[in-house]
């Protein structure tokens, strides 16, 4: 289905980071009328002043793990807009390191920001989108929601969370005519990385990976024309489309190069192993 963003009445979550920033720019350049959410009532200012006279622009702080500041950023967008036609749950965190290191807070945190806020989200703004024209939610999820890869584990079981809700929703939604979106994308080139709630591993580049990334910009168009053509996933950049793939054709293969991957580079920091007693690490002889 077809939607045109001119005049749409969107409400973007995570509004300050560096996606949610470009995601707002390109739907101020569709002529979209935009209501931002973030937890930095500072950096919301800026970015509402950059795009002053180009879209209508509102802005509202907000932690959307309280859910009376859920409840306030649904009654603004009722206040203002009398209906909405696009929620976009941008806001997220990440984590990174062995699950056996990591604290149960951890998996706590990433499952009420990645999660369970968006879902309640949603949920409060049903009756909303219910009034919208060609309404649609679009979810930022991950492809480690599609696929586990090692030292994120509660990453990935929020954002494999949020790939479920998705995928209910967009069966049960449809009897309202509201769209869902799930975006699945690999690194995008953010500071996202620095903002974990924790990385206790000390192997790997993170931040050179998320470096080498999509340019938030980029990834802010194929998210925006994937709403407008009525796309129910969109998976980017073409590699990790082909990684998908293949975990759906062969999952042993991502299997194998996972364990040897972390084999090779995560023995040496693992808690369980440092411990008296414990089973020396397993060498890895190459072959599959």
């Amino acid at each position: 289905m077809k939607r045109s963003l001119q005049d749409a009445r969107v409400l973007l979550t995570g509004a300050t980071g560096g996606l949610g920033t470009a995601l707002a720019h390109a739907l101020s350049r569709r002529g979209a009328r935009l209501l931002l959410t973030g937890r930095n009532q500072d950096a919301l200012s800026q970015l509402a002043a950059q795009l002053q006279g180009r879209t209508e622009t509102h802005v509202l702080r907000a932690d959307l793990t309280n859910p009376e500041d859920r409840n306030a950023l649904i009654q603004s967008a009722a206040d203002r807009f009398g209906a909405l036609d696009v929620l976009i749950n941008n806001a997220g965190l990440g984590a990174r390191g062995l699950f056996e290191n990591s604290d149960p807070e951890v998996l706590r945190k990433l499952m009420e920001v990645n999660f369970f806020a968006p879902a309640e989200l949603i949920r409060t703004a049903l009756p909303l989108l219910a009034r919208g024209r060609q309404p649609i939610v679009v979810n930022i999820g991950s492809a480690s929601g599609r696929r586990g890869f090692p030292v994120r584990a509660e990453y990935a079981a929020s954002k494999f969370a949020l790939a479920g809700l998705s995928e209910v929703l967009a069966a049960e939604l449809s009897i309202h005519n509201i769209d869902v979106l799930l975006v699945s994308p690999g690194h995008i080139a953010t500071e996202f990385f620095r903002h974990f709630v924790a990385n206790t591993t000390q192997a790997g580049r993170t931040g050179q990976m998320h470096a080498r990334g999509v340019p938030p910009d980029v990834a802010a168009e194929k998210i925006v024309r994937a709403i407008e053509r009525g796309k129910r996933e969109l998976i980017f950049p073409f590699k990790i489309w082909l990684t998908l793939l293949v975990n759906r054709l062969f999952p042993w293969i991502l299997d194998y190069f996972a364990a040897r991957h972390c084999r090779k580079h995560y023995t040496a920091e693992s808690r369980l192993r440092q411990e008296p007693g414990s089973p020396q690490p397993i060498s890895d002889s190459g072959g599959p």
